[in-house]
C-alpha cells in the first residue's frame, strides 16, 4: 500500500517503515499512514522521509518521541531547507542526541546535563520533569516556540547554537521558525 501511494519501491518502503517497527514498536500500518500524511502537507516525499527515519529512529525512540512526533520535525526540516534526506534524519539524530545528553557512539546517556538545559532554562522553559527526567525533545520544543518569536536574535541564536551546535543550527532553526508547520504535520 505504502509502495504504491508514495510511488516508491516496495523495498524502500520496507526499509523506513522497518527501523519505525523496530525503534518505535509502532504498527506497520501506522507508520505508512503518518509518512503518507507528512508526505501530503509538506513539501517531502515518502521515499526520503523513511530514508531520514531510518538514521533518527532509535534516537527519536531514546528521547521519548512518537512517530507523529519524529515524522513532523523530519517533514518540516525538508520543506524549509530542501536538504538530503539523509542528512536531515542524521541532523535530527543530532539535536535530539544535544537534548538527551546520549552519547553517539555508545547510546548511553551521561550523567551530567549539558548546556542545552540552561539554554532553554534561561527563557523559562522547562528542561526537566516534577522527578527531575529530560522531558520528551517535541514537548520542550512546543513550549519554547510559545515565546520564541519575542526573543532577541542574539537568544535565538544562543538557545541554537547550544541546541543544535554551529553545523545543525540551519535545521534547528527551520524547526523553531515553522512550528505551526510541525504542529500541523503531527
Amino acid at each position: 500500500k505504502l509502495s504504491a501511494a508514495g510511488a516508491i519501491t516496495m523495498e524502500q518502503s520496507l526499509a523506513g517503515i522497518t527501523s519505525g517497527v523496530n525503534a518505535l514498536g509502532a504498527s506497520h500500518e501506522k507508520i505508512a499512514d503518518v509518512l503518507l500524511k507528512a508526505a501530503n502537507i509538506t513539501a517531502s516525499d515518502v521515499q526520503g522521509l523513511g530514508e531520514a527515519f531510518t538514521k533518527t529512529a532509535s534516537g527519536a525512540k531514546a528521547a521519548g518521541l512518537s512517530i507523529e512526533q519524529t515524522t513532523a520535525m523530519l517533514a518540516t526540516m525538508k520543506d524549509v531547507t530542501q536538504e538530503g534526506d539523509s542528512q536531515l534524519g542524521t541532523s535530527l539524530k543530532s539535536i535530539l542526541a544535544r537534548f538527551n545528553k546520549i552519547n553517539e557512539e555508545t547510546g548511553l546517556y551521561n550523567e551530567n546535563l549539558n548546556d542545552v538545559q540552561k539554554a532553554i532554562e534561561s527563557v523559562g522553559v522547562a528542561f526537566t520533569d516534577s522527578e527531575g527526567q529530560i522531558r520528551n525533545t517535541y514537548d520542550i520544543l512546543a513550549d519554547l516556540s510559545v515565546g520564541w518569536d519575542d526573543l532577541d536574535h542574539n537568544t535565538q541564536a544562543y538557545i541554537a547554537t547550544q541546541a543544535a551546535a554551529t553545523r545543525q543550527q540551519n535545521r534547528f532553526f527551520a524547526i523553531m521558525h515553522n512550528v505551526h508547520s510541525v504542529q500541523v504535520v503531527h
